[in-house]
């Protein structure tokens, strides 16, 4: 059958395209039974020449986009219009003989009768371009034939037509009066986004509105009742009015117009909707639960079938404007003495109530809590209506708290000698004082920092700045002399900020000064004439617990034991109550005794570090430790795990999976944190002068005996955790502790725990630093301090004599009996071997002109002022650069074409004339491959060449194709040699294809991780065979190829990951990869504000972004799928944070900034309790008088082009920051 579906092809026929009223149909004989999975098998089984267009018709076929039919393979116009507005599609449909879009062409529309007629009908009677009437034209699906030309219509016109052709064959039934205009109400709102012209002034002047959702408009009249206003968009201004006027609501209301008549017609949904107000609220006035419980949520109330009718957006906009209009914000501030309540005020701008007493607080905690659980939007107090927004929530919860306090508050009350004893802290803990610099030297090669400040290895100085932020600064005389002249002239301004010389950071004098006497102490260098006393403005510096650092000299020292080796007969002790259905397996067990050995040798061993590969267990063998150890001690003080936020439900829920009975565990984040925290009103003055805020009531702990929480909680409560003992503590993913200077670091080690256990499978990073750091937590002084450390050993990779080689085996001798590793070919014995080869192929003449074409259009795009396009062509460019690499017949926007012949073809194209060598070894061996690229047109020129080479169709899956596990089940079926080809995209979710041991990365991803997993697809547990990675990689002798610099940037990054002790880096930039094009530097000029005004919303929050980060704030952009709820952007800076709506604009700003940035402020308030957060509206332009009111009112900071001006100015951010604000994620090629 396929021979004569081929038929026409063979006799060298052009493919025969043509319109349908379905879709765009490719003329073929026989295929009505084929099925999608046969799609590939037809591609291939065409002439030489039109194999790589069918190639690309069966992959629309395999994603959906395209179907088999009796007489061809048909295109819906639906698809036609989607793919269109796909990058990766939009360019290679002319290939398909596609007429061009002609947006331009409009239908004339015309009808016969009345809509009170029953045989009324509508029709296009003609098209018209501009002013011209196209006579004669046909119009057959979505193209239109006029003389000679073919025209694609535009998508809305085709919508119309659809609708129009489905009301002329609509039923008997349908051709009421009624059913007319609600159909032609429909039809006339699409008419007017297709721009028809009207040749019927009965249609032109017959305005019928049909309403398919409802705006409800909200305010409040002189009495204080809420009054609802349901419209609709194009609504009569007399619609309110009409709709009161009847005591049911009508199927339809008539209007006069200028026009002529206007009438609007009610659907079902609709009405019922309206026939609610008209019973629920008489007057619209809303009053009476049930109209409440509408106000409050109407979804919910109305229920699935007629949730969709009201507006979302506009009615919880509506809402929010009339809670902050006529309603009282609130909220309640505690007094107290010595930590003791003594009375709350109920705060507002008009009031403040005074609660005396525990019982007069008791009766408004109750009377609140009941509006809460009804659902109210206000809450009537005293006459006075508060409102109950998001914030209710929070306030209700603190006053509860309060409440508690103030009733038992000789238990609950912390005072100042509480928290300064410090016979409560662990013994590391030297004293309480000031948050300061923390200074680390160390020794720097060139190739570490981009200064190269000098050819050998050179000082610097590791600095731990207040804030959490790290900065590495030359430890040179060079330096501390440029560092004092910009001290000096702070000090002679009288200004109090200094920016720090070469990195450009803002800090204050005070702390550019610590760091000035550090290098100077580390350089013993004089001291300068700017080290003399400064008067400087008194600021509240806040307090934090200090500890022996061990970083010059060894303060603090946990002796171990000689002899740690766990004995030969011992086992494990499993939990007595393990889930019978889980069986520990037998590394797992290993590292259970293990565990169970060394924290029970006592003083002598303080700790160990498991660093077991992903997906070993170690979940499983720290819970399975520390169940057993409580199944012996239940008595014993509690225990605690400490792991990122993303990780805290999954202990919880492996805690449930793995055992029947554990004991009680607290999850010390969220809700229960809030609930469990001090309010800071009720902190002892003393405490709040040292801002000593964050603290856990006195009780917080109850009768857990394993505390689950974050880094961020461990740091923000660091004086209510430390002072609690532990018998285990736990750090999980431990790499987030590789830094000494870090404060989550450091805060880590102020804890009190008897055996500290650091889990990760990646303990060394970049740096062997982070190894030092981690036993300097869990055996302190082992290793020596960190000076010592650097002199002693230098990363593996910089070890090149025997001297430094042996180092590194002594350091590896030293820390063995505290390190358990496991990889998965350690304990995965049946796992066979795998092979990586990265095979250099020579670039080709043919290929060299394209590629240096390309790299001077590549440097002319560098030099484009607008930076959209500039972006873009850079993007689009790089993406030839590979194309050409890859296969240069295969560039962007064209459809694959082979050169015949075929020697031609494959002597122009090197690396395909490589793969079809390599697989004709494979298919010698009768082995299975998997060839990953993402680029189509390569992928259709690779299928070519398997089919012509190898009379073998491969399948191909993209992520986007559908019955891809079926694809994966035909491809291992077959028996001996086989081909697939996937994209990485489609290859990280859950694909199992051992049957093939051959991988090749004919492209490569810009994600050393991505491709690692994609190798994994084949190499993993139920692999038999040996595993064969190849890379081919297009090389050039006089200079370094796109190619070649990928290669070697990804070499790098597997490199590292060989040795534990080496670390394995971190992902590389796209930007590292334009040395190889020598196409982008650093721009001369800096970014203006005219540059700024041409942003986009998204790019125009990014920009903000970068300058708060360049202030030392943590700024990231919210999620906007969903909505981003009224915050574009949350910064934070130590307990300080920002609440941001951006909004990029050509003309002064209204109030719509404030009123999102006071509705979304309670979200984060509630996500993050101890961040103090001040709100923030921003613009490119200016917010007009009445925004600049409302801000006061609602507290909201205004930065307008003024305060943006001065930032840049201050700043001079390079212009080539603009390419960094478009979307600088890998594109989909």
């Amino acid at each position: 059958m396929l021979s004569k579906v081929a038929s026409f092809f063979r006799k060298k026929q052009s493919p025969i395209f043509m319109s349908t009223q379905e879709g765009w149909l490719l003329k073929s004989e026989q295929v009505s039974k084929l099925d999608e999975s046969q799609a590939f098998t037809w591609a291939a089984s065409l002439d030489d020449e039109q194999m790589s267009l069918a190639f690309y018709l069966a992959q629309l076929i395999s994603e959906g986009h395209a179907q088999f039919v009796n007489n061809g393979v048909l295109i819906p116009w639906s698809q036609v219009y989607s793919l269109s507005q796909k990058t990766e599609h939009a360019s290679l449909l002319a290939s398909l003989q596609l007429p061009a879009l002609q947006s331009d062409i409009v239908p004339v529309l015309n009808s016969s009768k009345t809509l009170s007629d029953l045989d009324f009908q509508l029709e296009i009677s003609g098209w018209r371009y501009e002013q011209d009437l196209l006579r004669d034209s046909q119009l057959i699906g979505a193209v239109l034939q006029y003389s000679s030309e073919k025209y694609l219509i535009s998508e809305q016109a085709w919508h119309l037509t659809q609708a129009i052709d489905q009301f002329i064959k609509r039923s008997d039934q349908e051709r009421s009066q009624h059913q007319q205009e609600l159909a032609w109400g429909k039809i006339r709102l699409l008419a007017s986004q297709a721009k028809v012209v009207y040749a019927s002034r009965y249609l032109d002047g017959t305005i019928i509105l049909s309403p398919e959702t409802l705006q409800l408009e909200l305010h409040q009249n002189e009495q204080g009742d809420v009054i609802i206003a349901p419209s609709f968009m194009d609504a009569p201004e007399a619609w309110l009015e009409r709709f009161d006027a009847h005591r049911s609501v009508q199927d339809h209301y008539d209007f006069a117009n200028q026009q002529g008549r206007q009438r609007v017609i009610l659907s079902e949904p609709v009405k019922q909707v309206l026939q609610f107000i008209k019973r629920e609220m008489p007057n619209r006035q809303v009053r009476g639960k049930k109209a409440e419980a509408f106000l409050r949520n109407p979804y919910a109330l109305l229920g699935d079938d007629l949730a969709h009718v009201i507006d979302s957006s506009c009615f919880e906009e509506e809402k929010e404007q009339l809670v902050t209009a006529t309603q009282i914000a609130w909220h309640l501030k505690p007094h107290s003495t010595s930590g003791l309540v003594i009375s709350v005020d109920l705060v507002t701008d008009n009031f403040t109530d005074v609660f005396p007493n525990a019982v007069h607080l008791e009766c408004f905690i109750v009377e609140l809590g009941l509006a809460l659980n009804e659902q109210s939007v206000s809450f009537k107090w005293n006459e006075h209506l508060l409102v109950l927004d998001g914030q209710a929530d929070a306030e209700y919860q603190q006053g509860q708290r309060i409440l508690a306090v103030w009733q038992q508050q000789k238990q609950h009350a912390i005072n100042y000698g509480d928290i300064y004893d410090l016979s409560h802290y662990g013994d590391r803990v030297i004293g309480i004082g000031e948050v300061r610099v923390v200074a680390l030297p160390i020794l720097l090669k060139p190739d570490e920092h981009p200064q190269s400040w000098s050819p050998e290895m050179e000082p610097a100085i590791l600095v731990g700045m207040p804030d959490g932020e790290t900065l590495l600064l030359p430890a040179t005389r060079e330096f501390i002399s440029s560092l004092d002249q910009v001290i000096q002239t702070a000090q002679q301004k009288h200004e109090n900020k200094v920016t720090l010389p070469l990195i450009g950071l803002t800090t204050n004098l005070n702390e550019a000064e610590n760091i000035r006497s550090k290098l100077s102490s580390f350089l013993q260098a004089p001291p300068s004439k700017t080290d003399v006393p400064t008067e400087q403005p008194k600021t509240v510096k806040q307090k934090t617990l200090l500890i022996s650092s061990n970083f010059d000299r060894l303060e603090y020292i946990r002796q171990r034991k000689a002899w740690l080796d766990v004995p030969a007969n011992s086992a494990a002790r499993n939990p007595l109550y393990l889930n019978p259905k889980i069986q520990l397996k037998p590394h797992q067990q290993q590292g259970l005794r293990w565990l169970q050995h060394l924290s029970e040798l006592g003083q002598g061993c303080d700790g160990a570090l498991l660093a077991d590969d992903m997906g070993l267990g170690k979940t499983l063998q720290i819970l399975s430790l520390l169940a057993s150890y409580y199944d012996k001690n239940s008595n014993a003080p509690p225990s605690m795990i400490v792991a990122p936020v993303t990780l805290l439900e999954n202990w919880e829920q492996e805690i449930k999976r793995f055992f029947t009975q554990f004991p009680n565990v607290l999850c010390l984040h969220g809700t229960v944190l809030r609930t469990l925290k001090q309010p800071s009103e009720l902190i002892d003055q003393q405490l709040l002068d040292e801002s000593i805020t964050n603290l856990l009531q006195s009780n917080w702990l109850g009768d857990a005996k394993l505390v689950i929480t974050t880094y961020d909680t461990v740091r923000n409560y660091e004086f209510s955790l430390a002072r609690q003992e532990f018998v285990f503590l736990v750090c999980d993913e431990a790499q987030k502790i590789k830094n000494p200077t870090a404060i989550i670091s450091l805060a880590i080690k102020k804890q009190k725990a008897r055996f500290k256990i650091a889990c990760t499978g990646t303990p060394v990073e970049n740096h062997l630093v982070d190894l030092w750091n981690l036993f300097d937590w869990i055996q302190p002084g082992l290793l020596g301090t960190i000076q010592d450390f650097h002199k002693n050993y230098r990363r593996p990779i910089e070890a090149k004599t025997e001297e430094q080689m042996q180092a590194l085996d002594e350091l590896r001798d030293l820390i063995a009996p505290q390190i358990l590793r496991r990889t998965k070919q350690d304990i995965a014995k049946e796992l066979p071997q795998k092979y990586q080869f990265s095979d250099s192929i020579d670039m080709v003449k043919y290929q060299q002109d394209h590629y240096q074409d390309t790299i001077t259009q590549l440097g002319l795009a560098k030099q484009d002022r607008d930076f959209k396009q500039r972006a873009k062509n850079t993007w689009g460019l790089l993406h030839r650069i590979k194309a050409i690499c890859a296969e240069p017949y295969c560039l962007p926007g064209t459809l694959f074409k082979p050169d015949l012949p075929i020697e031609k073809h494959l002597a122009n194209s090197p690396k395909m004339k490589w793969l079809v060598y390599r697989l004709q070894d494979i298919k010698g061996k009768q082995e299975k491959a998997i060839i990953f690229t993402e680029l189509r047109q390569v992928q259709v020129a690779i299928a070519f060449f398997i089919k012509r080479q190898f009379d073998l169709v491969p399948e191909i899956i993209n992520g986007d194709s559908i019955n891809r596990q079926k694809a994966i089940d035909r491809f291992q079926a077959v028996s001996g040699f086989n081909v697939i080809i996937l994209s990485p995209l489609a290859a990280g979710a859950g694909l199992n294809i051992v049957t093939a041991n051959h991988v090749i990365h004919f492209t490569r991803t810009w994600n050393p991780a991505k491709e690692a997993q994609a190798t994994d697809r084949a190499y993993r547990i139920g692999q038999k065979k040996d595993v064969y990675v190849y890379c081919p990689t297009i090389t050039h002798s006089e200079f370094e190829t796109f190619e070649a610099k990928l290669d070697s940037l990804m070499k790098a990054k597997l490199d590292l990951a060989t040795d534990m002790l080496n670390g394995v880096g971190t992902e590389f930039s796209p930007f590292e990869l334009f040395g190889a094009t020598n196409s982008l530097s650093e721009d001369s000029c800096t970014l203006e504000l005219t540059d700024v005004d041409r942003l986009s919303g998204d790019q125009f929050e990014r920009l903000y972004c970068l300058l708060l980060e360049a202030d030392g704030w943590e700024a990231k952009q919210t999620h906007k799928q969903g909505g981003d709820g009224g915050i574009d952007i949350v910064a934070i800076k130590n307990q300080n944070g920002l609440l941001i709506q951006c909004k990029r604009s050509k003309r002064p700003l209204g109030w719509e900034a404030i009123k999102e940035v006071v509705a979304g402020a309670a979200k984060y308030q509630h996500l993050y309790p101890s961040i103090r957060f001040a709100k923030l509206a921003v613009t490119n332009h200016s917010f007009n008088a009445n925004s600049k009111e409302q801000a006061r009112y609602n507290e909201v900071q205004l930065w307008e082009r003024a305060e943006l001006a001065i930032k840049l100015e201050s700043l001079k951010l390079p212009f080539s920051v603009l390419t960094n604000l478009s979307e600088f994620i890998t594109p989909d090629f």
